[in-house]
């Protein structure tokens, strides 16, 4: 079971942002970005119900442009 199960219908339709927020991982998310550790976010968005291609193209455009998300 995942950690955060009891909220997955909760997160449904939340933006990224929020999602992190709710489960309170924007710190553990920032430390993983600013380390530019892309195994490590993927990590972290799948446990808020991301798919793993969908944790991967957002992991992937952030590292593109970290300036455009404000990292």
């Amino acid at each position: 079971m995942k950690k955060f199960e009891h909220l997955k219908l909760e997160l449904k339709g939340m933006t990224v942002n929020e999602r992190l927020g709710v489960c309170g991982l924007l710190d553990e998310w920032d430390k993983a970005v600013i380390a530019k550790d892309a195994k490590a976010m993927i990590h972290i968005l799948m446990e808020t119900f991301l798919t793993k291609e969908q944790a991967k193209e957002t992991v992937n455009a952030l590292l593109k442009n970290p300036e455009f998300y404000g990292y």
